[in-house]
């Protein structure tokens, strides 16, 4: 049940608007990060163990976060002060910089996908099967119905609709 409801659910992520000022705090109560630093991690991390997953340049994750290219320099200062990431030169390309997830970076997420279980799990539970298979119909049908709205303002924007 808990699969089906995160895997499903995902299509509702980040749609253009902006991440903001929610924050996700580590289990110690040390590192406190926006839901864009928390993104950021996260699709870091899926490209680095993922060996079919291209490198998210930083121009496509400042597009993604909905950030500026000032906002995405403070956030990876941010990230690189508080021991989550590292950031170096492309040794192939210098205008480039690579960035790398560090070991703490690395512990943060796998507490956040333990935080992240812990409190699915306590929703399934106070929701109950039926209502959670319920919710799960819906936002397939919302992200759905995201999809086609997006598509359809796109196509406008570009005039072929």
């Amino acid at each position: 049940m808990r699969a089906m409801f995160r895997f499903r659910g995902m299509g509702l992520r980040h749609h253009g608007g902006r991440f903001g000022r929610t924050h996700y705090d580590g289990p110690d109560g040390t590192a406190s990060l926006t839901m864009a630093e928390l993104a950021f991690l996260k699709s870091l991390s899926r490209a680095e163990r993922d060996a079919q997953t291209r490198y998210p340049g930083l121009s496509e994750m400042r597009d993604y976060l909905s950030v500026s290219k000032a906002g995405m320099s403070q956030m990876l200062s941010g990230l690189e002060q508080k021991g989550f990431v590292t950031r170096e030169i492309d040794p192939e390309n210098r205008r480039k910089i690579l960035v790398h997830l560090t070991l703490r970076g690395e512990g943060l997420l796998s507490a956040h996908h333990r935080d992240f279980d812990r409190n699915l799990d306590e929703v399934i539970t106070r929701f109950g099967e039926e209502d959670t298979r319920e919710l799960v119909r819906l936002i397939d049908k919302l992200a759905v119905t995201l999809e086609d709205i997006y598509s359809e303002a796109e196509q406008a924007r570009s005039g072929k609709g």
